[in-house]
């Protein structure tokens, strides 16, 4: 059962993460898509707003400049008001109405309202009460003489107000126009078609343009418009069809898709499965070859490290040394530098031995060895030649002097007494020293003059340093001639023997 559950575990994963993805991204795009629907619609309701805005002010603006007209012209006022209602209604459709309103001091308010050419005075009309509500506001909210202002009497009614001064006589001009009739002419303008649109107060609608509800619930925006100080809600949605050519089939096509995918990981996980097998087959006998390669690899470290450094002291040794000298000669001698080669020997190195053995000997081979490390600079390089014979390359040595001192502080490196299973041991050096300019640049001729050099620090003494100087190689090659000289007498049998007596 367990075996089982292993298998299909990783099945039922790629499911359910092909099942999660595919619903967040259906949602994501149904969601994305419903946002953007919305936002048209509410730029919808926006450019509807802004038509109400703009038609209202076109209508204030007319009421200011009839206002105008009227003050500046001598004709009595109800006189030069007759058949303006005709010229308005023209423009302006949904005014109904132009009424005025004389509030003269010395009487009380009068209406007349304006219709064709006849000036009709009417105390007792139905709308009496809405109108004179309407002028009491209009002498509270309006400050100066043609300025106006719209006033809701009620939710269907809206008078544009602007008052009239003159000399002798002076009133309030009233342009009443019906609310429904407005959104009516707006909506001609400016609703696209396929779009709804109501406008309710608190508790009712008072403008509806709509027919198609189904869609109502799930897909209205809302918004606020403001008449003077009434405010209005008003929604917009679409209709089905209009729905429909908004909405496209990308939400759908993402569950065909995403179920197609899930399948499809569903296919790849198993054939992974497979390669998964082969490739662990693969990758043991991979394993194994890179564990052979890298213990032969190991090997021919070894050996290339035993073969370029000393055993006992792990320095590098001559064919190193040599490796080193043929790549740095060459660098020194392009930018005419200088380098020096300092051949050092420890002093009675071989009475140690006798005296305290081998390993004794060995001991301090190391540890000479690790001060002479720590002691060659960065550019630099130690070497261990032979037995107790060992080679530093210090570069950037350029005069006598330095060359001396650096011989000093090597000497002085050494002097230090070690403490080895309860010994003290002291050593000291001598020390040949040779310059890479004197040796024409050449690796070979540069230890050789190195060499000479300590063959004469060595016949100085304990702590001996000489500088290799040509008068050493004279006297090596004399010394050569003699021997071979010699050697060239004994075997020709030139050579006599003569016995002086030593007499007392």
């Amino acid at each position: 059962m367990l075996s089982i559950w292993r298998r299909l575990r990783g099945y039922l994963i790629v499911l359910l993460i092909g099942g999660l993805l595919t619903y967040v991204s259906h949602d994501f795009f149904a969601n994305t898509e419903r946002e953007v629907v919305l936002a048209k619609q509410s730029e919808q309701l926006r450019e509807i707003e802004y038509t109400v805005s703009r038609e209202l002010l076109q209508t204030i603006y007319i009421s200011e400049w009839l206002a105008q007209e009227v003050t500046r012209s001598p004709t009595p006022i109800l006189q030069r008001l007759r058949g303006t209602d005709v010229l308005i209604r023209r423009y302006f459709p949904s005014i109904d109405s132009v009424f005025f309103v004389e509030t003269g001091a010395r009487q009380d308010p009068r209406l007349y309202q304006v219709t064709d050419d006849v000036i009709i005075s009417s105390p007792n009309d139905p709308i009496h009460d809405a109108i004179f509500k309407a002028v009491t506001q209009t002498r509270m909210a309006l400050a100066a003489p043609s300025d106006a202002r719209i006033i809701a009497s009620d939710f269907e009614q809206l008078f544009i107000a602007v008052r009239i001064e003159r000399t002798l006589e002076s009133g309030i001009l009233l342009l009443r126009f019906n609310l429904r009739d407005f959104m009516r002419d707006v909506m001609n303008i400016v609703l696209e078609e396929g779009y709804q649109f109501q406008l309710w107060n608190q508790t009712e609608v008072i403008f509806n343009f709509s027919g198609d509800l189904s869609t109502r619930n799930d897909w209205t925006v809302y918004s606020r418009l403001r008449i003077d100080d009434t405010s209005f809600r008003s929604e917009l949605w679409p209709t089905q069809e209009r729905l429909n050519a908004s909405l496209s089939s990308t939400p759908q096509l993402t569950v065909a898709i995403g179920s197609a995918l899930t399948l499809l990981g569903m296919f790849i996980f198993a054939l992974a499965r497979l390669l998964q097998r082969r490739g662990q087959m693969l990758r043991d006998a991979l394993a194994k070859a890179n564990e052979k390669l890298q213990r032969q690899h190991n090997l021919d470290q070894q050996v290339r490290f035993l073969r370029e450094h000393d055993e006992l002291t792990e320095l590098p040794n001559r064919q190193a040394l040599m490796n080193y000298l043929r790549g740095e000669i060459n660098a020194i001698e392009q930018r005419k530098g200088q380098l020096l080669a300092a051949h050092m020997n420890l002093d009675a190195f071989r009475k140690l031995n006798e005296a305290l053995g081998h390993s004794m000997g060995d001991e301090v081979l190391r540890r000479i060895a690790h001060r002479l490390r720590k002691f060659c600079p960065p550019r630099g390089f130690v070497a261990r030649l032979s037995g107790d014979e060992f080679v530093l390359i210090l570069p950037d040595i350029y005069t006598d002097e330095q060359a001396l001192e650096a011989a000093h502080q090597i000497q002085a490196l050494v002097a230090p007494q070690f403490y080895i299973e309860k010994h003290e041991v002291y050593c000291s050096c001598a020390i040949g020293l040779a310059f890479a300019n004197d040796a024409d640049y050449q690796p070979t001729r540069l230890l050789q003059q190195a060499e000479m050099a300590l063959n004469e620090a060595r016949r100085q003494g304990y702590n001996g340093v000489s500088i290799y100087t040509r008068r050493q190689q004279d006297e090596l090659v004399q010394r050569r001639l003699l021997l071979s000289q010699l050697y060239h007498a004994i075997e020709h049998e030139q050579v006599e023997v003569h016995y002086q007596p030593v007499f007392d």
